[in-house]
């Protein structure tokens, strides 16, 4: 159960253009079908810059705060250290074998002399929100992608542990999604607690938009659908 209601209702800039993620049984990307037909799985896909990020102290701060602020029971009675424990495990949430059993783990607070874990730069398209650069389409690594905003990897790793805090619990769903399993049949469903996942971008054009600071990345058409946007 929810610890509180939070509101998914946000507002569109007039300039902003959004499209949404597909899932895969939606995309051409897999002939339309969920990607394993014999048990669940993540849906995941990776931006088209392919990079790796080191979870560095305020980095990590920032996936962890990017869904357990929304918990408050769960933080104070420190379940919530449990639970990143069991998702940031070796080969979950992303890190791919660079997880907080071998590597270093600044929420956890163990193994402090390894290297730190590592984002393999991934998302979670489907039902997720992407706000793209524009709708002129670009050749990334020979596939038709859009430009879309995510936040400056090189910027995050300047902040404090209280700066990362405060970031987290104000991203908006175009900057922060929530990660999901997609079964056999089809359906889906979002991780527990609806873990999220920060977008990261260290090359690309960088600005600030609607006060964060961003990087552009691509993702791939066969991945999106543009959204009908109503302003004000």
């Amino acid at each position: 159960m929810l610890d509180m209601v939070v509101s998914t209702a946000f507002s569109f800039a007039p300039s902003a253009v959004y499209y949404r993620g597909l899932h895969d049984r939606e995309s051409s990307e897999f002939d339309y079908k969920s990607r394993n037909q014999k048990e669940s799985i993540p849906e995941v896909t990776k931006c088209g810059n392919g990079e790796v990020y080191p979870l560095t102290e305020p980095v990590e701060w920032l996936w962890y705060w990017s869904w357990a602020w929304r918990y408050p029971s769960l933080v104070s009675s420190g379940k919530s250290l449990i639970y990143w424990r069991s998702k940031m495990r070796s080969n979950g949430a992303f890190v791919n074998r660079f997880g907080s059993d071998k590597k270093h783990s600044w929420v956890l607070n163990t193994n402090v002399d390894e290297e730190p874990m590592r984002s393999e730069g991934v998302t979670c398209p489907g039902e997720n929100i992407f706000r793209v650069v524009d709708r002129q389409l670009v050749n990334v690594g020979g596939r038709e992608s859009l430009k879309i905003w995510c936040l400056d990897y090189n910027y995050l790793i300047t902040l404090t542990i209280a700066q990362a805090k405060t970031l987290a619990v104000t991203l908006p769903p175009w900057l922060s999604h929530i990660a999901q399993d997609v079964h056999p049949d089809g359906s889906d469903d979002p991780w527990d607690y609806n873990f999220r996942v920060p977008l990261f971008s260290a090359n690309g054009e960088a600005t600030v938009i609607d006060g964060f600071n961003c990087r552009t990345n691509s993702m791939r058409v066969c991945r999106l659908t543009p959204m009908e946007i109503v302003t004000p």
